[in-house]
């Protein structure tokens, strides 16, 4: 749910031909507009993509470890805006979690905003790559981070998740998901145990960890993305 929060300077009351700060939205819905206000002359936004799930494993017998979700791309953008308008964007959906089936993790979408002629895009990450039970060395890549965002006066790339690695059968540990300009990715799995959720926004979830035929447990969810607008009057 979006939410808005207003600043010192009067927010939506701010008296026409005031300068300064306004108020500041956090912007989660996946695909809607954003308004600006009846004094708003110039914005900033900052956004970050869809993180990737992190990877699942089958345990049923043996082991195995997957690969963390990448976190999703960084971007800052200044516009100079109409007040009272609308103006278009999508927050990047999550990474969906690794079945435990060994499924690999879902990739992160992308968070675009459009103002005029330019849309400025933050890239999703990567899911991770799952792995099947064994006792024999194996690798579970961990999922790219989202290539460098585009069309921003900052323009970032997102986290790489970590690989889940099985050197032999009680020898393995799971991938972390990448961390995003927000916040944490889902910790590195050393037990027994489902992978974690990213834990801010735009960060991957972590690979599952299986061992000695612990079970069959799914990789974390990456987070979405999400838009932070920041209101100027000037």
């Amino acid at each position: 749910m979006d939410a808005k929060f207003f600043g010192s300077g009067g927010g939506a009351g701010l008296p026409t031909g005031s300068a300064g700060f306004i108020g500041r939205s956090v912007l989660t819905s996946a695909s809607a507009n954003f308004t600006t206000g009846a004094n708003t002359t110039r914005i900033v936004i900052r956004g970050v993509g869809g993180g990737g799930g992190g990877g699942g494993v089958t345990g049923v017998t043996n082991s195995a470890a997957g690969g963390g979700g990448g976190s999703g791309g960084y971007v800052e953008k200044q516009f100079t805006v109409v007040a009272s308008t609308a103006y278009a964007y999508t927050c990047g959906a999550a990474g969906t979690a690794g079945s435990n089936a060994g499924g690999n993790g879902g990739n992160g979408g992308d968070s675009t905003f459009v103002v005029g002629a330019t849309t400025v895009t933050a890239k999703g990450g990567s899911g991770g790559t799952g792995m099947t039970s064994g006792t024999t060395i194996a690798f579970a890549a961990g999922g790219a981070g989202g290539a460098v965002s585009t069309n921003g006066d900052l323009n970032g790339a997102g986290m790489p998740g970590g690989p889940g690695f099985r050197q032999a059968a009680g020898f393995l540990v799971g991938g972390e998901g990448g961390s995003s300009a927000f916040g944490g990715g889902g910790i590195a799995r050393v037990s027994a145990l489902t992978g974690a959720d990213g834990a801010a926004y735009g960060a991957g979830g972590s690979g599952a960890f299986a061992i000695s035929g612990s079970g069959s447990v799914a990789g974390g969810a990456g987070v979405q993305g999400c838009w932070i607008v920041d209101e100027y009057a000037t």
